[in-house]
């Protein structure tokens, strides 16, 4: 709306929404690894309380090895919620098989 300034860029309102990135920060994944751990950890109690049977990203593997950390959290739970056996998946963009490899051993 026109004229109306939006919250997220009022320092008041900085436990909503996150600080401003930085200049250098403008692709689609961020570069901030507090933002991306603050994704790690809010996707990881989604597992651990909700133990979901998809996850969706509409992206490649997003962070590195903090993607990679937390897909494996998720496969693991998935085994351990099935006695071993693989019920979920997570259709990303562009995922490698070497990335998936890396995920099921990182936990």
């Amino acid at each position: 709306m026109k004229g109306i300034p939006y919250d997220g860029n009022d320092p008041e309102y900085f436990d909503l929404y996150h600080r401003k990135a930085a200049p250098n920060d403008h692709g689609w994944l961020t570069i901030n690894t507090e933002w991306q751990h603050e994704w790690y950890y809010s996707i990881r109690e989604l597992i651990d309380k909700y133990h979901p049977d998809l996850l969706y990203s509409d992206s490649a593997l997003p962070f590195g090895n903090v993607g990679r950390s937390l897909i494996a959290h998720f496969y693991n739970d998935n085994m351990a919620q099935h006695k071993g056996h693989w019920k979920r998946s997570i259709p990303a963009k562009n995922l490698r098989k070497e990335d998936l490899y890396k995920m099921l051993s990182e936990e």
